[in-house]
């Protein structure tokens, strides 16, 4: 609905141009695969930075499993011991 009434206030560029920051913000790794990534770009354009759940407040309990240091992260993705 919101898409179709950009559509026709701003012409056919306008989902377009939506579509395609979703799909690149959804692709983009930009810290180490250790860390967790808030993905605010991705929020502001699907509207979720206009709420504040649980999971804002207390960080989620997804993220616990992130908490490595990059050194073993790093050995653990290609398969190396670390060294010590």
């Amino acid at each position: 609905m919101r898409l179709a009434m950009h559509r026709q206030v701003f012409g056919i560029h306008a989902p377009l141009r939506h579509h395609m920051e979703k799909a690149i913000l959804g692709s983009i790794q930009t810290r180490l695969p250790c860390l967790p990534s808030s993905r605010l770009g991705l929020d502001i354009l699907s509207g979720k930075d206009e709420s504040l759940g649980f999971d804002d407040v207390l960080n989620g309990a997804s993220s616990l499993n992130f908490y490595l240091v990059p050194d073993e992260f790093v050995f653990r993705s290609v398969h190396v011991h670390a060294p010590g």
